[in-house]
């Protein structure tokens, strides 16, 4: 249902792999959540090109990582 993405990974990096999760049929309902040092939301063109459902931004809390799993899962937190 999810995948958490580094995006810089030795072999395959995270932008190689998202590309290739979006172009398997079997994959392209994944949702996505990419991570990373680099901030992806001051890079217009990088952002547009990233075909992500959401972006953390190391170093991250365990409420970040959380609150992006309700987003994109659609999940209401409880109170």
């Amino acid at each position: 249902d999810l995948i958490f993405m580094d995006l810089h990974m030795p072999k395959m990096n995270g932008f190689e792999a998202i590309d290739y999760i979006s172009k398997n049929t079997d994959l392209k309902q994944t949702k996505i959540i990419a991570l990373s040092a680099y901030d992806i939301k001051k890079d217009k063109e990088l952002g547009k090109t990233l075909k992500v459902d959401d972006y953390i931004m190391k170093p991250f809390s365990s409420e970040e990582l959380f609150l992006g799993i309700y987003k994109v899962l659609n999940i209401k937190k409880e109170q």
